[in-house]
């Protein structure tokens, strides 16, 4: 087994999941007050609730706008890296994960006593693939995004809190706050969720994909390996490496193979379609712990089996980026099968066991057509937060983060002193690519 995959088996079995007891009474307590106000009182009272439910949805839309309007303001602000920071600033602790270009380390900050998630980027394969600004415009989103639900530089509620960044002769870094919860795929695997606890997150990611597609930007890889759990049970967004401004359209293939959307596959033109492709497949693994488009596998809780996971999490995480314009699929992608099926419609999906209105929103958000695919419409996100499966979900209340978490994360080890592999980032006496970086 590799090391990393080793270390990501190691950091699911750190974190236990403490089950919230009152998560589901909270939501059966308003449902029943609902029914017998209604029952009991006169029709007037059932008309105040759809108000008060109307006039916090609008409280939400306006707190979405102003962000929206502060992330226009911040995003012509010119960032710089720290000079006064190096790698020798910090302690490499552990390697957490792989994103599209770089590799992100656990490691502990000497100076401020904290322990922080240290993205590292090799120049030269920015170089190698043309993507050089793609780190400087990940900068510049998690600088500039201010959203409960996304890493970010000041509201850290649900953006990853981006701290700083540096570079050297080799690398160019960015510093983020650490979230320990682990991943969702993690607490996938670790229990079942129900499709009220699915309900919890779905919405949170739908809130959080609401305030990004209103700031132009499509996220494009999201995953469950992307959302993570604060210490409160919540989540936030990470790894905007593959986050794009799209005014117009793109045509770029890009994405993790298990969740891409038929048309980035057929490179037809697209602006924010692909989010709410594969926030249908997330519901889908949610509830059901099945990939509807990918038959090697399913999310099995609780396993103790090393190479399950290994197998898994080698298949899903790798993200990809191609400029190949081309609409044929090729034959010689290890995918190729499975873009078959997401293009051709040919889904597993196993929803005997789920409500209707779960059924309703799958289908409708894993919808081939673009046009009829929820949350694509004229009134945008707004068809999916008013769909009857969030009908239990006061999104204002939840925006607020005032409900109780169906899981709190807790973290078992004791975290090391120093890394495994002392020689796992490598340098050259030379400043490497200068003038490409001068930038950042």
């Amino acid at each position: 087994m590799s090391s990393l995959l080793k270390q990501h088996h190691d950091i699911i079995s750190d974190i236990t999941y403490v089950k919230s007891i009152a998560f589901d009474k909270q939501f059966y307590i308003t449902k029943q007050q609902k029914v017998g106000s209604i029952k009991h009182r006169s029709r007037f009272y059932f008309v105040s609730i759809i108000e008060s439910k109307f006039n916090e949805l609008n409280e939400y839309l306006q707190e979405r706008q102003y962000r929206i309007d502060t992330f226009n303001k911040l995003l012509t602000k010119r960032l710089r890296a720290d000079y006064n920071l190096s790698l020798d600033s910090f302690k490499l602790l552990r390697q957490l994960g792989e994103g599209g270009y770089g590799t992100v380390f656990l490691a502990y900050h000497i100076d401020t006593n904290e322990y922080v998630a240290l993205k590292a980027i090799k120049k030269s394969i920015l170089i190698e693939t043309n993507e050089q600004n793609t780190i400087i415009s990940e900068r510049q989103y998690a600088f500039a995004l201010h959203h409960p639900n996304i890493v970010n530089k000041i509201d850290i509620r649900y953006l990853v809190q981006l701290i700083t960044s540096f570079k050297d002769n080799e690398y160019v870094y960015l510093v983020f706050e650490w979230l320990q919860g682990g991943d969702l795929y993690s607490l996938m695997s670790y229990q079942q969720l129900t499709e009220l606890q699915a309900k919890f997150y779905s919405a949170q990611i739908v809130m959080a994909l609401d305030y990004l597609h209103g700031c132009k930007v499509v996220f494009r890889d999201l995953k469950p390996e992307n959302i993570v759990l604060t210490q409160r049970g919540y989540i936030k967004l990470i790894d905007l490496g593959l986050a794009k401004i799209i005014r117009g359209y793109s045509k770029t293939f890009c994405g993790t193979p298990h969740y891409i959307a038929p048309e980035v596959i057929m490179h037809r033109p697209y602006t924010v379609s692909p989010d709410y492709w594969t926030l249908g497949i997330i519901i889908h693994e949610m509830v059901t712990g099945d990939a509807p488009y990918d038959r090697t596998y399913r999310i099995e809780s609780n396993t103790n089996e090393t190479e399950s996971i290994e197998y898994e999490y080698d298949y899903r995480s790798k993200s990809t980026i191609e400029n190949d314009t081309s609409d044929t699929i090729q034959s010689s992608s290890k995918h190729y099968n499975m873009y078959l099926r997401i293009i051709n419609g040919c889904a597993t999906m196993n929803l005997k066991h789920v409500t209707r209105n779960c059924v309703s929103i799958i289908r409708n958000l894993l919808q081939y057509n673009i046009e009829k695919r929820l949350g694509c419409g004229i009134r945008g996100t707004l068809d999916i937060i008013e769909h009857p499966w969030f009908n239990q979900i006061n999104f204002w209340i939840l925006y607020q983060q005032k409900y109780i978490a169906p899981f709190i994360p807790i973290r078992k080890y004791i975290i090391k002193d120093q890394y495994e592999n002392e020689t796992i980032l490598k340098f050259t006496a030379k400043n490497q690519y200068e003038n490409e970086f001068n930038e950042f």
